[in-house]
């Protein structure tokens, strides 16, 4: 049951990164690349702080109470969760008046950006309420409702998206006005951010009141009803702060390794881009363009492997160590094929995207979105790997590993960014190497956990092939097509073109064998063309 839990979480949370993905790039299309741009550190901010303890308290708190209901410890596990909530609160006003003590020093000298101020100051109410919010998915998760959890995931998501869009358009607006009175037209990018920071904050709100609601509505149909307790054990108050405290840390160290690097590399780009006017407006066309997109096809490939990686999950689960190998090979297959494949498209249509979506874009953003397209297959990887030990209940291996990727970022950033002064370049260079030694080390460990031995050549070098000779002819038909059709329709016929072509040489080269193929409802098709065109 535990595992099943668990894959659910790992797709509705899949589902909401897709949604906030998209957020920022409508955003983007609505503000402007310096409108989201100076909505990044505030965004960042709120991330880093509020995603990593409410994913911490929430697993840390949902462990122990789960684990003292199911020894009848009523009163402990009751006990667990208002302490849960107590430091919860306390941490989340001490980070407030932390950031409203330095706020000002630091947008104004650390960043060089001044106005950053305006969008900050507004999120930070939204900061204990988002932690609180993770105690209450806790306490869902461990009392059997772990639908609530889910559906909160989705209530956040979808309220952030709509609500910031909606704000950000809003106060763009009354920033104009004020841009023209001060002749500073800076003040109309900054107060759309505003906008779309009290989106976040409202979002918060709503989502820590249907925590709320949902507690009071279900309290009675839970484990945790006054029951009386029977149990001659209790923990005593010192006792299970330290529980609580120690279960949340690796579940922090993770979740941490991932927004807290993605918020030093916006202030690593800041620092050392103190006296350049483009800073704001180059960073926005990487935050709002490159990475919400690169992001978003990495993870709707995570969806589509998504049934892989379960069965191969259950099979270990069941002790059916043959059938789990052979569903972890095709896991792997399948995320090389898509991974490849998707790199090598977004390597050569970097243009058409961009100009597809936005009206314009600057001159480095298809560059950025090129070099970040790697980030694709890596990061793939990373993240499933991270979800497999997880689920095999790895969690402080996956803690130092990804704390470990974490520090050779940060050197990285140190090195590249503030010494050789890549800037933007150096720090998605960080980003690629954070995935790969995550991806690296999880595939090390994983295929020593499941005892299974990579067929490299089918599996990468076939895909290797293929996706480089598919871009390849893709680049120069999308050349001649782009003048006479317009690069949206240039990149739709070209892309067809593209995976037909990658298909052709799959199958040519072996790359599949029919029993993976009719694995999926994708490959029967594939297979159904292969036995046409008799290359099966």
């Amino acid at each position: 049951m535990k595992g099943k839990k668990k894959n659910h979480f790992f797709l509705i949370l899949i589902i909401s990164y897709i949604v906030m993905m998209l957020f920022r790039i409508i955003l983007t299309s609505f503000i402007g690349s310096k409108g989201i741009g100076y909505f990044s550190v505030p965004n960042e901010i709120y991330f880093a702080l509020v995603f990593t303890l409410s994913y911490a308290f929430e697993q840390g708190s949902g462990t122990l109470i789960e684990n003292r209901i199911n020894r009848a410890m009523y009163d402990s596990s009751k006990r667990i969760f208002r302490i849960a909530l107590v430091i919860g609160l306390a941490v989340g006003i001490i980070l407030d008046l932390v950031i409203l003590a330095v706020a000002d020093w630091f947008v104004t000298k650390a960043l060089g950006q001044p106005l950053f101020l305006i969008p900050l100051k507004i999120i930070i109410p939204g900061i204990p309420l988002g932690i609180l919010t993770g105690v209450f998915r806790g306490y869902f998760n461990s009392t059997e409702n772990s639908g609530i959890t889910n559906q909160s995931y989705l209530v956040f998501s979808l309220s952030y998206t709509i609500l910031g869009i909606v704000f950000g358009t809003v106060f763009e607006n009354y920033g104009v006005k004020i841009a023209a009175l001060l002749r500073l037209e800076d003040y109309k990018f900054a107060y759309s951010a505003a906008g779309a920071s009290l989106g976040l904050l409202i979002a918060s709100i709503i989502t820590f009141i249907h925590g709320i609601v949902v507690y009071v509505l279900y309290k009675r149909r839970t484990v945790l009803r006054d029951i009386r307790d029977y149990s001659r054990q209790a923990d005593s108050i010192p006792k299970s702060v330290i529980s609580l405290l120690y279960n949340s840390l690796f579940p922090f160290l993770i979740m941490a390794s991932f927004f807290v690097t993605t918020m030093i590399n916006s202030f690593f780009v800041f620092c050392n881009s103190k006296n350049d006017e483009l800073a704001i407006y180059n960073y926005g066309e990487y935050y709002g363009k490159t990475f919400p997109i690169i992001t978003s096809v990495m993870m709707l490939i995570c969806f589509f492997v998504y049934s892989f990686i379960r069965k191969a999950l259950s099979a270990a689960q069941r002790e059916e160590y043959g059938n789990a190998r052979n569903k972890l090979g095709k896991m792997i297959h399948r995320c090389v094929t898509f991974g490849l494949f998707a790199t090598g498209m977004v390597l050569i249509f970097a243009d058409n995207i961009l100009d597809s979506i936005f009206s314009s874009n600057g001159a480095s953003t298809s560059t950025y979105m090129q070099i970040e397209a790697v980030v694709i297959t890596v990061g793939l990887f990373a993240v499933i790997f991270i979800e497999t030990l997880l689920n095999l209940r790895y969690t402080n291996l996956v803690a130092i590993i990804c704390l470990l990727a974490m520090i050779v970022h940060i050197v990285l950033n140190v090195i590249l960014v503030g010494g050789v002064g890549l800037s933007i370049n150096g720090m998605i260079i960080g980003n690629l190497v954070f995935y790969l030694i995550v991806a690296v080390a999880g595939f090390l460990f994983v295929t020593r956990i499941f005892q299974y031995t990579q067929e490299w050549f089918r599996a990468f070098g076939v895909s290797i092939i293929g996706a480089g000779i598919s871009a390849v002819i893709g680049l120069l038909i999308n050349k001649a097509l782009s003048p006479l059709t317009g690069k949206l329709i240039s990149m739709l016929i070209t892309l067809v073109i593209c995976v037909i072509i990658y298909i052709v040489i799959l199958l040519l080269l072996r790359g599949y064998t029919e029993d993976e193929l009719e694995s999926s409802s994708l490959g029967r098709v594939v297979a159904a063309i292969g036995r046409t065109i008799r290359l099966l």
